[in-house]
C-alpha cells in the first residue's frame, strides 16, 4: 500500500499544481463558497500572486501543522527574507520545522531567487506525512484549532477546505489546465475506512446513496489542509491532506479527482503524543 502511493505522493509534490475542492458536478458551486473570517486557523503555507499553496492548521499559539512534504516550499536558510505566512491577516515568520523523523528525508535544490529546480527524496514512510511548524511570535487574535483525541473516526462527517482551482467530479481535474480563482472554499465527506496512520474516505457519485449534500475531496495541491469533526459546536483536527488516487480495481481515467477517487489523510489520533511532545520538547 505505502510502495504503490509513493509515485502518486512524489508528483503531486513536484508539479505544485494548486487545486482546492472538487465538488459535485449537480450543485451550485457558489453553495462550497465559504468566508475565511469563519476558519481564521487555516492558513495557506506560502502565498505566489494569486496562488495559494498547501495549507496549515494552527492548533497552539505558536504551532501549525501540515503535510509533511509541504515543508519543502519553507526556506529557512534565507535568513535576509524569512518565510511569512499570513493567519487572518497577520504575518507570521516560521522559525523552526519540524518532519515527523519516520517520513524520512527531503532535500531542496533552489536557484538564486530561492526558487525550487530539484528535490531529492529518501523516504523511510511516506504515510507519516506530518510536520509541524513552529512561529516566530505566538498569534494572540485566533482560537486554535484543538486536536482530536479518540479513535472513533470512522463514519465521522468530515470538513475539508482550500484555496486554488476548482473542478467537478464529473470531470475531474488536469495538471497541465489548472483552474485557479483563489477562492475559499469547504466540502464534506465522510471517512469511510483506516489504512495504516490514514484515513480514507470516497468521492461518492451523486446517485449513491452515500453521497452527501456538498460532498468533495481535496484536489492535487491542497496537501496540508484539514479534516475537521465537529463535536458539541467546535471543530477537532482529525486530519491531514496527503494524497489521493483511484482504487486500484477502477479504471483510472486522466483526470484526477472524478466520482470514485480515493483521499488519503494522516489520521491526527495516531499521532497526538508525537505531536504534544514535539511541542514540547522545543520549548524546552
Amino acid at each position: 500500500m505505502k510502495l504503490k502511493k509513493l509515485p502518486l505522493l512524489l508528483t503531486a509534490i513536484i508539479t505544485f499544481s494548486s487545486s482546492a475542492m472538487i465538488i459535485r458536478h449537480d450543485t451550485d458551486s457558489k453553495q462550497y463558497l465559504v468566508n475565511e473570517k469563519d476558519h481564521p486557523a487555516i492558513f495557506p503555507v506560502q502565498i505566489t500572486g494569486n496562488m495559494k499553496e498547501c495549507v496549515a492548521t494552527l492548533i497552539s499559539p505558536t504551532w501549525a501543522i501540515t503535510a509533511a512534504h509541504c515543508t519543502m516550499l519553507i526556506n529557512l536558510d534565507n535568513k535576509s527574507r524569512p518565510h511569512t505566512v499570513q493567519i487572518a491577516q497577520q504575518g507570521y515568520q516560521i522559525k523552526n520545522v519540524i518532519i515527523h523523523p519516520d517520513f524520512g528525508e527531503m532535500k531542496v535544490k533552489r536557484n538564486a531567487a530561492g526558487q525550487i529546480i530539484d528535490v531529492s527524496m529518501k523516504l523511510k514512510d511516506n504515510s507519516i506525512d506530518v510536520a509541524l511548524l513552529e512561529l516566530s511570535k505566538p498569534v494572540t487574535h485566533v482560537k486554535p484549532i484543538p486536536l482530536y483525541q479518540t479513535s472513533d473516526e470512522v463514519q465521522q462527517k468530515i470538513l475539508m477546505l482550500g484555496w486554488g482551482d476548482f473542478a467537478r467530479g464529473d470531470k475531474g481535474t488536469m495538471r497541465e489546465q489548472p483552474v485557479n480563482d483563489g477562492q475559499f472554499r469547504r466540502a464534506y465527506n465522510q471517512v469511510d475506512g483506516i489504512e495504516g496512520d490514514y484515513l480514507t474516505f470516497l468521492f461518492d457519485h451523486p446517485s449513491s446513496d452515500k453521497a452527501l449534500a456538498l460532498e468533495g475531496v481535496n484536489g492535487p495541491g491542497d496537501s496540508g489542509g484539514p479534516a475537521l469533526i465537529s463535536k458539541n459546536g467546535e471543530n477537532f483536527l482529525a486530519g491531514i491532506s496527503s494524497h489521493g488516487s483511484y482504487p486500484d480495481d477502477m479504471e483510472a481515467p486522466e483526470a484526477e479527482g472524478q466520482y470514485g477517487w480515493r483521499e488519503y489523510y494522516v489520521r491526527v489520533s495516531s499521532f497526538k503524543n508525537w505531536i504534544n511532545d514535539s511541542i514540547s520538547g522545543v520549548k524546552k
